[in-house]
């Protein structure tokens, strides 16, 4: 089907941006890649969780087969609290059952490294392409990087994470300051993540492939995984003393992050039956952490979430990714001209309602679930302590709500695996019975089994 030139720039090469590119490609409009640093993969190795919505995404677009050999379905779950032992959750089971695909987890550089590899266009992805300044033409918008090159294109996509260059040059050439100011006015911490890796000890049986313990306590929740090659990724999340502003959290020494993991309270705290956290932090590879930065901003571009234990954090960006496709492709489909300005500033209204409609939820479960998991208060207590451990089925239906509500590649046939679940309707009859309050309260601790920071979001200029 014939559309007309219309070139998408993306400044920044993440998860959205490569996912956006795939998107954009199979859609038959122009697009370009600029990435700020010159590597191909991340410097530091970090954790992906792709939920159903994310995956049936992926799978759309051919590269769900290409991630088989490195991607670990969650196939158990358990959680583990003071004075009750471990229970196993079984939402990965409902969730595979429904859906047709398991929650899952991998290697950021590896899906990557991956995403890199396969793009259809090699040229169309610039390495070392740190912008500097994003202009307005007669014609087009130009995107000014720091060697002196410029990029022309009819819409500029910031896929640049949460604190992006792109939203800054929104602001300066919009004139609203306030743009650039939400960060620091909404932006607080209250948690710090520390996350690593560890070698498996074969004499824990609960330790197989494929395994998500989390384990709850006042101030404190851990959460690990098992994965390939014999390797436990865990986080822990640790409750500081007061809220912060952005950008004045403090920074943990090395010694200060072994003092906090090793000391009685957490080191005696168990994962799951036999089996406490000093039997993984003594056979630890690596260690890092970043303060947990919590947020949600909707001025001049659609979102940006930046809150623990969402579960739904790469799945929603590569929603993104999905959802601004489908509006472009719907909206170039044969025409021979390009759109007005009028028309492409409906469209990303339309684009900004739909994300904001779709994430407001995640962000509060996101928000309350780390409270849940960390016994913030009695009432968070007695909910993580006495009803979800209870109550089994709850979780499941309401993990389902939030994956059904996942947007689709609507130009692309969906895949044969995706199951008639998906449809909100049918949904439905599993989640009509439970009341809004009960939900989210119960909620979080669903969100706490399967996600970890950054929902980053994208940002465009037109």
């Amino acid at each position: 089907m014939h559309l007309p030139h219309f070139k998408v720039i993306i400044v920044g090469a993440s998860i959205e941006g490569i996912t956006l590119a795939y998107c954009l490609h199979r859609a038959g409009i122009n697009y370009l890649i600029l990435k700020r640093r010159n590597e191909r993969v991340p410097p530091r190795e970090d954790l992906l969780i792709v939920m159903p919505n994310g995956a049936r995404i992926w799978d759309q677009l051919g590269l769900l087969d290409r991630i088989t050999d490195f991607i670990v379905p969650i196939e158990k779950a358990y959680m583990t609290l003071p004075d009750t032992g471990s229970h196993e959750i079984g939402f990965p089971r409902v969730l595979r059952e429904r859906f047709g695909y398991s929650p899952a987890f991998m290697s950021k550089r590896k899906v990557l490294e991956m995403l890199y590899t396969h793009l259809p266009r090699n040229d169309k992805l610039k390495f070392d392409k740190n912008v500097v300044r994003i202009e307005t033409g007669p014609n087009c918008m130009r995107v000014v990087t720091w060697d002196g090159y410029d990029y022309g294109g009819d819409l500029v996509v910031g896929a640049d994470g949460a604190h992006s260059k792109v939203r800054g040059e929104m602001a300066r050439l919009s004139k609203l300051e306030g743009l650039t100011m939400d960060v620091n006015n909404y932006m607080t911490v209250e948690y710090v993540r520390i996350t690593g890796v560890s070698t498996q000890d074969l004499d824990y049986p609960a330790l197989t492939r494929g395994t998500m313990l989390t384990s709850n306590c006042a101030g404190q929740n851990i959460t690990c995984l098992v994965g390939n090659n014999a390797e436990i990724i865990w986080s822990i999340f640790l409750k500081f003393d007061c809220k912060y502003p952005y950008g004045s959290a403090p920074e943990l020494s090395e010694k200060e992050i072994r003092q906090r993991c090793e000391n009685t309270e957490l080191y005696d705290q168990a994962l799951s039956t036999d089996l406490n956290w000093r039997d993984v932090w003594d056979r630890r590879k690596s260690v890092s952490m970043m303060p947990m930065e919590e947020g949600l901003r909707e001025r001049g571009h659609w979102r940006d979430i930046t809150a623990p234990h969402t579960g739904q954090d790469t799945s929603c960006s590569i929603e993104d990714a999905a959802e601004l496709a489908n509006l472009l492709y719907g909206r170039l489909r044969g025409r021979r001209t390009k759109p007005s300005t009028e028309e492409i500033n409906i469209l990303l209204g339309t684009f900004t309602q739909r994300r904001i409609r779709r994430l407001k939820p995640i962000y509060r479960e996101a928000k309350r679930a780390i409270r849940h998991m960390t016994f913030c208060g009695s009432w968070d207590r007695h909910i993580a302590r006495y009803y979800l451990t209870r109550n089994e089925q709850v979780i499941a239906e309401w993990f389902s709500k939030d994956v059904a509500g996942g947007v689709s590649v609507k130009f692309l046939p969906l895949p044969e695996r995706s199951e008639l679940a998906w449809s909100d309707i049918q949904l439905e009859q599993y989640t009509y019975w439970y009341g809004p309050l009960l939900m989210m309260m119960l909620v979080g601790v669903v969100l706490v089994l399967v996600g970890f920071n950054v929902v980053p979001g994208l940002h465009y200029t037109q």
